[in-house]
């Protein structure tokens, strides 16, 4: 059988070897204890048990339950605090998938609770080295006293929405609906098209766009209907977590285009380009 502590209750272990045995590692048995010897127990013979080795240790791993804040503006340092379990003086925020992480050095104020500050996203892509999602993985690793552990919860956090552009900006008010082009940063899959109105009027209901990539949306603006505003703000909201981009100097407006009826030809003189 195998223990933990000389004196802890007994696990029924899975043979492989006569060097080599499995177990299940139990519910940590203190909070306050992370590392715990391991000791090899014959229950045919009470009392022969293996001895304490610094090489026959387990150690249990920080967890992250909750983020205090998981939705970032962007062009701000924010400052965040993690909720789990096991932290431990010296433990470092990982931002990012292993090998590709941001390192951030955190303060820890109880083996529950610590706090790190977020950079802005483009300070973390300069450290990344590259440009990253605006969805990041969050991880605890402990320090090497307590062997390097670290969370395995998916837990994140995500930079908000930013509108650079549409194309186009006027919508003929007498088309069915026009394709409207979103460009920007952090435009995710989940994220729904929301139009506030500009002056007196309404605005469409939120409108589920096609998603291209984080830089790009392409949605349908509807036709002008009565009392409809002309002019619209363009947002893109993350609904569940009831987040909207707060540019408002991206819109559409609709506006009645001219149109073409006819072309009348005309007679040119000689020496004009037109009567080659």
């Amino acid at each position: 059988r195998v223990r933990l502590t000389a004196t802890g209750p007994l696990l029924t272990p899975t043979y492989t070897s006569a060097t080599m045995i499995q177990f299940r590692a139990p519910s940590q048995p203190s909070p306050d204890t992370l590392i715990y010897d391991v000791f090899v127990a014959d229950t045919a013979l009470p009392g022969l048990q293996s001895a304490a080795s610094p090489n026959a240790t387990f150690c249990y791993s920080p967890t992250v339950s909750a983020l205090s804040n998981a939705h970032l503006v962007p062009s701000v340092a924010t400052t965040i605090t993690l909720t789990g379990t096991n932290f431990v003086d010296g433990a470092v925020v990982l931002l990012g998938t292993e090998p590709n992480t941001v390192d951030l050095n955190a303060t820890v104020t109880s083996s529950t609770s610590l706090t790190v500050v977020v950079p802005t996203q483009a300070d973390l892509e300069s450290e990344l080295g590259r440009a990253h999602s605006g969805l990041w993985y969050v991880h605890v690793r402990n320090p090497a006293s307590a062997r390097d552990g670290i969370s395995v919860e998916d837990k994140g956090i995500q930079f908000n929405p930013v509108v650079a552009g549409v194309s186009p900006t006027i919508i003929d008010r007498s088309a069915a609906s026009t394709t409207v082009t979103v460009t920007g940063r952090n435009l995710y899959s989940f994220s729904v098209v929301h139009l506030v109105a500009v002056g007196s009027g309404t605005s469409p209901a939120d409108i589920t766009p096609s998603y291209s990539n984080e830089g790009t949306l392409v949605f349908n603006m509807p036709k002008q209907a009565v009392g409809m505003a002309d002019r619209h703000e363009v947002h893109i909201r993350l609904v569940q977590a009831a987040v909207t981009s707060t540019e408002t100097n991206v819109t559409v407006q609709y506006m009645t285009l001219p149109i073409i009826a006819s072309v009348t030809a005309t007679t040119s003189n000689a020496h004009s380009p037109l009567a080659k």
